[in-house]
């Protein structure tokens, strides 16, 4: 249980809270610099996009960032610069679920429980400014699930557009900025069924079966605010989903069209 927690809030850490700002600059030490520090993330999360219910948790992370003229590691990813272009990326980046006990989930009653959910793949980055303070992302994942087990459970990809302001001053030296994201999903059938699937063994008189397809996966928007300063990094962010038109909208687990959550995230660097 252990290493799914830390496994899954390292993929949380990646992707729910990243209200972050990816325009990292470059430092003149072509060696490289690292940064460690430690962090806690909180979050209400729904239990799958689409559900009546939400849990909320409270997640510790380590803090790893490492940055050179060519490479950055963080937690938006591995960011390598493509073809030597100053406006093209080739990153990889992690996104991840909660794990949904079924007993707690009305929809879900009787059926498997959901496991933490585990997905990484390699993420193209267009800035559309020479500031990077604007680009769009192509993202492919291969995604997994993790209960008592390791399952294969599809790929899911996504089209986004970002944005994060430039960086103010505030009080004794900190600095404050905030962050917009918009994109849309499209999943395979693999994964729309782990999710959103019933098959014959758990159909009941309310509950119909649903065999899910691939395609479209419903769209989101998020905005964060982020602080940092010496010795720490800090953000709170908020994100709407919507899954109408989605091509798992009609099965009998799905019974909303939108979810709200909201978090944050604070690190203290060694």
């Amino acid at each position: 249980m252990k290493l799914r927690f830390c496994l899954s809030v390292l993929l949380l850490a990646a992707n729910t809270a990243q209200a972050d700002n990816q325009a990292a600059q470059t430092p003149s030490d072509k060696k490289g610099q690292w940064t460690f520090g430690v962090g806690v993330f909180g979050a209400n999360l729904p239990h799958y996009y689409g559900a009546e219910q939400s849990q909320s948790l409270l997640l510790p992370f380590p803090y790893i960032r490492y940055q050179s003229e060519k490479l950055t590691i963080d937690r938006n990813g591995i960011k390598r610069k493509l073809w030597d272009s100053e406006h093209l990326e080739l990153t990889f980046s992690g996104s991840g679920a909660i794990r949904v006990n079924s007993d707690d989930n009305r929809a879900r009653a009787g059926m498997p429980n959901l496991g933490w959910v585990g997905a990484i793949g390699p993420a193209l980055n267009w800035y559309v400014k020479d500031d990077k303070s604007l680009y769009m992302q192509l993202t492919a994942r291969k995604a997994w699930a993790i209960d008592g087990g390791i399952e294969s459970i599809g790929w899911q990809s996504e089209l986004s557009v970002n944005w994060s302001s430039d960086k103010r001053p505030i009080a004794n030296n900190h600095l404050w900025y905030t962050v917009l994201k918009a994109r849309v999903k499209y999943d395979s059938a693999d994964f729309n069924q782990y999710f959103y699937g019933v098959d014959d063994a758990y159909i009941t008189a309310t509950r119909a079966g649903f065999k899910a397809d691939d395609g479209y996966a419903g769209a989101q928007l998020l905005g964060g605010l982020n602080f940092e300063g010496k010795g720490y990094r800090a953000g709170v962010f908020a994100r709407y989903n919507h899954i109408g038109g989605a091509t798992f909208e009609h099965s009998p687990l799905v019974k909303q069209k939108g979810n709200l959550s909201f978090g944050f995230a604070y690190a203290w660097l060694f």
